[in-house]
């Protein structure tokens, strides 16, 4: 759920590196006014700021699909409102999600640094 919404996100890679990924999908979105889909752009980072500590970077945009334009002047919505109701939707779920997928990187990166010395491979 984002915001009111279930929101089904099938993404494919279009950038898939070591310190950086782009994923774009086009989402289904239910709501209680009915089904329509939304683009959404998932890229996520690392940033070296000094030493051995980085920046986690999460970014989330979304931009209408024709259906979705469609969709909220059936629905009686504006443009300008429908983005601020989304863009406070996704800005909390972010808020909410982001230090997770943080957290889960980091102990992965532990858990594969602990095995290589356990090893003896440097990674």
């Amino acid at each position: 759920m984002i915001g009111t919404g279930l929101v089904i996100q099938q993404y494919r890679f279009e950038v898939a590196s070591r310190h950086y990924c782009k994923m774009v999908s086009i989402s289904d979105v239910f709501s209680a006014a009915g089904w329509t889909t939304t683009q959404v752009i998932w890229e996520l980072g690392i940033e070296q700021l000094d030493g051995d500590n980085l920046r986690y970077i999460n970014t989330v945009t979304s931009h209408p699909t024709e259906e979705f334009l469609e969709f909220i002047t059936s629905s009686g919505q504006t443009f300008e409102d429908a983005a601020a109701a989304r863009q406070k939707a996704s800005g909390q779920h972010c808020e909410l999600e982001t230090p997770h997928y943080a957290q889960s990187i980091a102990n992965f990166a532990k858990a594969r640094a602990a095995e290589a010395a356990a090893t003896g491979n440097a990674g």
